[in-house]
C-alpha cells in the first residue's frame, strides 16, 4: 500500500518539474527562430494559477542569456496573460531601468498605461 502512495508521490513530482522542462526548450525555440510567439502560446494553454510562475521562468530565461529583446517581446505579448500578477510588474520596471533603449521600442505608451503600475513595480524585488 505505501508503495503506490510512493510511485503516486514521484508522478506528482515529475508533473511539477515538467512545466518548467517545456519552458527551457520553449525558450531554445524561442531564440533560434528570434520570435517569442511559442512562448505566447505556451502560457495561454498554462493554468491560471501556475501562468506567473512559468511567465518569470521564460522570461528570466531568455534574459539571463542576454536576449533582453527577446524577453521584453515576451512580456509584451504575454503580459495580459500575467496582468495581475507582481512578477508582471518586476520584468516591466526591469526591462525599463536595465534596458532603457530596449524598453522604449517594445514598450509603447498604450501598453504601459494599460498595465503598468509604478506603485506596484516598487514594491517587487526578485521574487516579484
Amino acid at each position: 500500500m505505501w508503495w503506490i502512495l510512493g510511485v503516486a508521490a514521484l508522478v506528482a513530482v515529475a508533473f511539477t518539474l515538467r512545466p518548467r522542462a517545456s519552458v527551457t526548450r520553449l525558450v531554445d525555440q524561442a531564440v533560434a527562430a528570434k520570435d517569442p510567439g511559442c512562448l505566447v502560446e505556451h502560457l495561454a494553454t498554462v493554468p491560471e494559477p501556475s501562468r506567473p510562475t512559468n511567465f518569470d521562468q521564460a522570461v528570466r530565461g531568455l534574459w539571463d542569456i542576454y536576449e533582453r529583446r527577446l524577453a521584453a517581446r515576451l512580456v509584451h505579448g504575454a503580459a495580459d496573460l500575467v496582468a495581475g500578477a507582481t512578477i508582471t510588474q518586476y520584468w516591466i520596471r526591469q526591462i525599463m531601468e536595465v534596458e532603457p533603449e530596449v524598453s522604449k521600442e517594445v514598450f509603447d505608451d498604450p501598453f504601459l498605461e494599460r498595465l503598468y503600475r509604478p506603485e506596484v513595480a516598487a514594491r517587487c524585488g526578485k521574487m516579484g
